[in-house]
């Protein structure tokens, strides 16, 4: 048994509360040289284009693009074009420097810890052990282990004002979860579709999809986000391995063993932002913050034999693997939506932008999208088949001066295995209907050659 924290480097919530990283020093321009002369004819340290000169992209010290000129060489205490202290938009809670935003300092008083520093204040993890070994057999073991991780100190957003605020909220944050729960909340609205009929969905199709969301206004610009630990975030693994180890007379090596697992998490009472509610009528929630992932098993083994006088070596490996998660994306039409009662005006809102021609009933914070893409399937719920593999090595020894030589041949995916590891995940209603089709198989067989001297 031990307890494991993840190291404090210079990433994560470390890199975003160092004040070199909420700073632009960087700054990239693309120029065209129109007239071929190899020069730049622009004004390079006028922001706005010009001449041959495009946009400024300006970078922070890590090289990652940030989107707002006004931060470069700007003192990280300097206010960025949304007014907001340089890289203050996002606030970890335990800073104190001056210009955090009033409403996240209020925030962070009330949440009354860090996550900067502190004793226990780190994410991190305890794994638990306990394992049988046995002789079966004589030169015949078998080891039976189970594994227990828990993942603690789970870093979460909080964007105020928006979903639902951990601390300083309209209401309490049990309350606009369970508003979540219950399809409502005052910063989205919800909706349901009926899946499709089709004997290859869970149960044939034809059930309808709960909890569907979308934004109700749009966010406000540089709106604060306060970052915290959540315990409810937190979550646990479960294993079992069991491995066998055989040492056959004549030099007959026999190597095998399993691994079994599922994963269990429950996030709902960690939502806070945005609605992670999605799923269908028997299996609520299952689609969003509640996770299930069957007990899934790996098997793998190894043999091995010296064919003496000839002195050749024969080992083989093999493996039979889950099959992949399979996925079913419906891309539905706003007209194929049904609004939950409390959001029922959504369908006659005007559509506005390029969908204006649209009538009413548009998706987006300012309605100006018609189609949405939706999940059929529930998380983890359809896997493809099970990956078998076969690998087989031959190899000559030839032993001089105290030295050896072995030239072999390696046989990958020995039988040939046509086993499919990505499918096609768009479902398209209708005869042109792609879904489940194979994407990408394993690797076929092959061969490598090998020469390998030990001396």
């Amino acid at each position: 048994m031990g307890k494991y924290l993840n190291g404090a480097g210079i990433s994560g919530v470390y890199s975003g509360a160092n004040p070199a990283r909420r700073t632009v020093n960087i700054l990239r321009r693309n120029w065209t040289d129109l007239n071929n002369d190899r020069h730049v004819d622009c004004n390079l340290m006028n922001f706005t284009p010009n001449g041959e000169c495009g946009t400024f992209i300006p970078f922070d010290v890590f090289g990652t693009p940030v989107g707002d000129t006004t931060r470069f060489g700007r003192d990280p205490l300097g206010l960025d074009a949304s007014g907001i202290p340089v890289g203050l938009a996002t606030t970890q809670c335990g800073r104190t420097e001056q210009g955090i935003p009033a409403a996240v300092q209020a925030y962070c008083n009330q949440y009354g810890n860090s996550v900067l520093n502190g004793w226990g204040n780190r994410r991190g993890e305890w794994q638990f052990g306990l394992g049988v070994q046995h002789e079966l057999l004589p030169r015949l073991s078998a080891e039976v282990v189970y594994n227990h991780r828990s993942y603690f100190n789970i870093l979460v957003n909080d964007t105020l004002g928006l979903g639902c605020d951990r601390f300083n909220g309209a209401q309490s944050v049990g309350a606009c979860q369970q508003g979540m729960l219950n399809y409502t909340n005052p910063s989205y609205d919800f909706y349901t579709i009926t899946a499709p009929v089709d004997p290859r969905l869970p149960n044939g199709g034809g059930y309808r999809i709960l909890g569907l969301n979308d934004q109700r206004t749009a966010a406000v610009v540089g709106a604060p986000v306060a970052q915290t630990y959540m315990s409810e975030a937190a979550y646990n693994w479960n294993g079992v391995d069991a491995n066998f180890n055989w040492r056959a007379p004549l030099g007959i090596r026999v190597q095998g063993g399993t691994n079994t697992a599922r994963t269990q998490r429950d996030t709902c009472g960690a939502s806070l932002d945005a609605p992670n509610v999605r799923g269908r009528e028997g299996a609520e929630y299952l689609a969003g913050c509640r996770t299930q992932t069957p007990w899934q098993t790996t098997v793998r083994g190894s043999a091995s034999y010296n064919i003496p006088k000839v002195d050749v070596l024969v080992a083989t490996v093999f493996q039979s693997l889950p099959g992949v998660d399979i996925a079913a994306n419906l891309t539905v039409d706003k007209s194929q939506v049904v609004w939950n009662p409390e959001s029922a005006g959504r369908a006659a809102q005007p559509c506005t932008g390029a969908s204006a021609a649209a009538g009413v009933g548009c998706f987006g914070a300012t309605r100006n999208t018609t189609t949405v893409t939706v999940p059929l399937l529930l998380n983890n719920e359809l896997y493809g088949q099970r990956v078998t593999l076969w690998d087989l090595k031959f190899a000559k020894n030839i032993r001089f001066a105290g030295k050896r030589l072995m030239i072999g041949v390696d046989c990958y995916n020995f039988f040939n295995s046509d086993a499919i590891v990505a499918y096609n995940g768009t479902y398209t209603p209708g005869a042109a209907n792609a879904w489940l089709q194979p994407q990408t198989l394993v690797t076929p067989r092959f061969f490598r050659g090998q020469i390998q001297l030990d001396f």
